[in-house]
């Protein structure tokens, strides 16, 4: 278990560091790695999903409070452990408008420290508003929300509209048109500025179906699936998960609603890409694998979910069934009997890209860097977004295969549009990079290196890497 003495939040962060570099020994990377695998072994409520952008943030102290269930990983790995919550509290009493909440009563504090919690704004006592962390089923009983909406940051359905729709317009024409521009948007600019847009449009398509029925409520109700599926891609590209995972369900319940079995299909792909970017080997395969029966095997939408699928087999270290489904999925899009208007960016350079990631987790790099070479290459100048994304997925490749000039002129490359999109599968890709080049005294790598701990700086407030 973790060390006996419990430390405060403000200085935590700064322990588990110097217990990771001097106790330890381990990289910032080979921690990561340790949770993660610890996670799998013991079925943990979090843990896979650990990367080194969020532990760089407890070290900084940018988060000083990481999740229980996190806590509980690095303590079996006998990290420095945080402070329990007292058993008695300046909060004795919480106030809403009309109702207080003890902070005392019986199973709160077990609640407490096992992590069904929530952290809310309310004020206390002397009038002062302060975020505190309070049992989920309490702020069920005297604020209520869902659950679900009370757990997942940034992801809170909007407020429903009031608004009606005016008698000489289309609505469903009109949030199509819309959808399109936040797709162009977020392609070109990033999906920082595009999901308040989005929010904000399922809140008026909310408002619409309260006063419509039959086909035309259906058909808002796939709109507004088709919404909720975008804002899961937005916040899965921003690197905010829990939000994604929030969103690409609300957008299945949805699209099951409305009836269409395109839709449900849809969404399964981007719950089986999100497991990817996860890397969760199971759900990534066991998820496509669902899409796939769902949609006719000579497909366009076919073809898309067999490259998920892959992807997931080459997380499991299954190069000869990962190798099937690519030759699969390139041999349903040279002949397809049916296609859909979903997934126009989809064609034979991305299934390379998406294989040369495939090839570097089976660990024959050199054939990745041919292929994301080759994607680069052939990319269309419409995705600036994924060409950042192939380009630092390539740079961390280059790096492991001894080539660090070329990793970090690729590496530039990508910081430009991460820098520009606010991309966190750019920005993660990397921070991987700069914590490998470290210590590379080669001019271009330690321009890299500087150019990239300047723009975390810029964007942050703080440098995360140490």
């Amino acid at each position: 278990m973790g060390n006996d003495t419990p430390n405060d939040e403000s200085s935590w962060g700064v322990l588990l560091r110097e217990w990771r570099e001097n106790t330890k020994r381990w990289s910032q990377q080979e921690l990561v790695d340790h949770v993660v695998q610890l996670a799998y072994r013991t079925n943990a409520e979090r843990g896979t999903n650990l990367n080194i952008g969020l532990l760089q943030k407890w070290e900084n102290g940018t988060v000083r409070r990481p999740h229980f269930a996190y806590q509980r990983l690095l303590a079996e790995l006998g990290a420095p452990t945080l402070t329990r919550t007292s058993k008695r509290s300046s909060l004795d009493v919480i106030r809403t408008d009309n109702q207080s909440i003890g902070l005392h009563q019986p199973g709160m504090l077990k609640e407490i420290e096992e992590g069904d919690c929530v952290s809310v704004p309310m004020r206390i006592n002397t009038g002062e508003v302060v975020f505190v962390i309070i049992p989920r089923r309490l702020l069920l009983k005297f604020a209520g929300i869902s659950a679900v909406e009370a757990s997942i940051p940034n992801g809170i359905l909007p407020e429903i509209s009031q608004a009606t729709p005016p008698l000489d317009i289309n609505p469903v024409a009109h949030f199509k048109r819309m959808k399109d521009m936040l797709v162009d948007s977020d392609n070109l600019f990033g999906s920082h500025r595009v999901i308040p847009a989005a929010k904000e449009q399922i809140a008026i398509i909310r408002g619409f179906t309260r006063t419509l029925r039959g086909a035309d409520r259906r058909a808002l109700l796939r709109l507004q699936a088709q919404y909720a599926e975008l804002l899961g891609w937005l916040y899965q590209d921003a690197g905010e998960f829990d939000a994604s995972r929030y969103w690409i369900d609300r957008a299945l319940e949805w699209s099951n609603l409305a009836a269409d079995t395109d839709l449900v299909a849809i969404v399964f792909m981007r719950k089986a890409q999100l497991a990817g970017d996860m890397a969760d080997r199971h759900d990534t395969a066991d998820l496509a694998e669902v899409a796939i029966r769902m949609t006719p095997p000579q497909s366009r939408l076919s073809a898309i979910a067999t490259t998920y699928s892959a992807h997931g087999y080459a997380l499991m270290q299954d190069a000869a069934t990962t190798e099937r489904a690519y030759d699969r999925a390139r041999e349903v899009l040279t002949n397809l009997d049916s296609d859909s208007p979903w997934g126009p960016w989809f064609d034979a350079a991305y299934i390379e890209a998406q294989r040369a990631r495939s090839l570097a987790e089976l660990g024959n790099y050199k054939q990745a860097i041919i292929g994301f070479e080759g994607a680069i290459s052939n990319l269309d100048k419409g995705y600036p977004r994924d060409r950042g994304v192939y380009a630092a997925r390539a740079a961390l490749i280059y790096a492991k295969s001894g080539e660090p000039e070329r990793a970090a002129e690729l590496g530039l490359q990508a910081l430009s549009i991460g820098t520009g999109t606010g991309s966190g599968r750019i920005m993660s890709q990397l921070a991987g990079l700069a914590d490998t080049l470290a210590g590379i005294k080669a001019s271009v790598t330690v321009d890299f290196c500087v150019a990239f701990d300047e723009t975390v700086a810029r964007m942050t407030g703080r440098n995360v890497r140490n």
